[in-house]
């Protein structure tokens, strides 16, 4: 003992002796880094000159020694001090800014430089290249939300694994003893306590955030709508804006409500037999309107004179989803083909598109139950509960669902019903 207290005090003297070294880049960060915050504290006493000197000495000197990350934020302080007096500059500032923040693939500074645009060009009346600026804040904070979502997620998959092992090797031990039935009891209301978990995140994200974001953006264009300087192009502009998010909210609160009846009440199967070419035929019609406005042709090669035995609801369910994701992910002037193919054993449909694709992780992810947000060939957002949905939909009535597709080759969705 005597001697490991004389080695550890000896390791303790040799790091004392021999600090880690502060490189010169160190040293300029923290100046920089202190320029920076005395400029933001002149300018919110109203000292402008002194703000700006502040920030051009911070710039000057991250530009020395390359700290890019450094030179972005002086840039910012710089605009912010510029926004009201020079909002040219302020723009021309934020600009150099968000050409470095995308050199080094810093999102959340990027976020911050298109919020800040957003403000100005508002500011100037600009109010085209506002919601721009906005459209591109909100995608850039969808997407790092949902990298977060992705790391917590991992997290929690990890940690629930570490916490079973433990208490597995614990209820091995109570087994061992006298409590084999408690055992078992407890693992079945853990797996029903942690599946009711996974509802309530799943729930609370997408009203916390994919519902929230639409209706936030509806209130940000009626909050320009207000204003009396709006050309009528602009108008017309702001109100197409309104639209589309207003379809995403509704799509959305559709899914989401769907999915967690069935998931809360559990997936009730009401077969009977009906022909499904006129609930094809119905939703084609639907969604006719948003179709046209990609261009897009739409071939229903289902032929009537058939009936199969399903749930009616959950078929038109599926059709009308399959066909919405279609139209989302395909490219402008392509073709959408609705298909059936009767099999010896079963009946299998098939949505195809020549869209965007899927890629190998989505794939993965459709595979784990994890779908994610997505985002269709004109920014229309997905955030993959109705395609989840119908999945279950599909186990549940004995049958299937799959897809096969390519990135930039399009995709196609199959479902089929045991005959």
């Amino acid at each position: 003992m005597k001697y490991l207290l004389i080695i550890l005090l000896f390791s303790m003297s040799a790091c004392a002796q021999n600090p880690h070294p502060v490189s010169p880049a160190d040293t300029a960060h923290h100046q920089v880094d202190k320029l920076n915050r005395t400029g933001v504290e002149y300018h919110s006493a109203g000292d402008k000159t002194k703000a700006l000197e502040h920030h051009n000495k911070a710039l000057q000197l991250a530009k020395k020694h390359e700290l890019h990350e450094d030179q972005i934020r002086s840039l910012i302080g710089i605009a912010k001090v510029l926004k009201t007096d020079d909002t040219d500059q302020s723009i021309i500032h934020l600009k150099r800014a968000l050409q470095l923040a995308k050199s080094i693939n810093h999102q959340e500074l990027t976020s911050e430089i298109y919020h800040s645009l957003s403000e100005i060009y508002r500011q100037q009346a600009d109010y085209r290249q506002s919601m721009d600026a906005l459209e591109e804040h909100h995608r850039l904070a969808d997407k790092m939300i949902q990298g977060e979502k992705d790391q917590k997620l991992t997290l929690l998959e990890k940690t629930y694994q570490r916490d079973a092992i433990l208490i597995i090797a614990i209820a091995i031990l109570l087994i061992m003893a006298v409590l084999f039935y408690y055992f078992r009891k407890t693992r079945q209301l853990n797996t029903r306590l942690h599946a009711a978990n996974q509802i309530k995140d799943k729930l609370f994200t997408i009203i916390g955030h994919d519902l929230r974001n639409p209706i936030g953006s509806i209130t940000n264009v009626l909050a320009m709508l207000e204003g009396d300087d709006l050309t009528p192009d602009e108008q017309r502009h702001m109100i197409s804006q309104i639209r589309k998010q207003g379809d995403v909210s509704l799509e959305i609160l559709d899914s989401l409500l769907s999915w967690g009846k069935a998931q809360l009440n559990g997936i009730t199967i009401n077969p009977v037999e009906f022909d499904p070419t006129a609930i094809v035929s119905n939703n084609i019609t639907a969604l006719q309107g948003k179709a046209a406005e990609k261009g897009l042709n739409i071939q229903n090669h289902i032929l009537p004179g058939f009936k199969i035995k399903a749930d009616q609801d959950h078929f038109d369910f599926i059709i009308r989803n399959l066909l919405s994701n279609a139209i989302k992910f395909s490219s402008e002037s392509g073709k959408i083909e609705v298909n059936v193919k009767h099999e010896p054993s079963k009946t299998v449909f098939s949505v195809k598109d020549e869209g965007v694709g899927i890629s190998a992780a989505q794939q993965n992810a459709f595979l784990s139950q994890h779908m994610g947000i997505t985002y269709g060939t004109k920014g229309e957002k997905g955030t993959g509960i109705g395609l989840m949905l119908s999945k279950e939909f599909q186990r549940a009535s004995g049958g299937a669902l799959w897809l096969e597709s390519k990135e930039a080759s399009g995709t196609t969705v199959y479902f089929s019903y045991p005959k």
